[in-house]
């Protein structure tokens, strides 16, 4: 059995605040706290939308 999934709401919620970090003060500890989403997650889903 895989590890549940996030919603996507909270994935893009998550993505949002990482890409906006430098205009929000927030670091990437900051957004983990709050969001609880995975550090590699985070850095996953960016890549992929990079890479569009």
């Amino acid at each position: 059995m895989g590890r549940p999934s996030r919603p996507k709401a909270d994935l893009d919620r998550t993505i949002k605040l990482y890409m906006d970090r430098k205009n929000n003060q927030m670091s990437v500890n900051d957004i983990l706290r709050l969001t609880g989403v995975p550090r590699a997650t985070i850095y996953h889903k960016t890549r992929e939308r990079n890479e569009i």
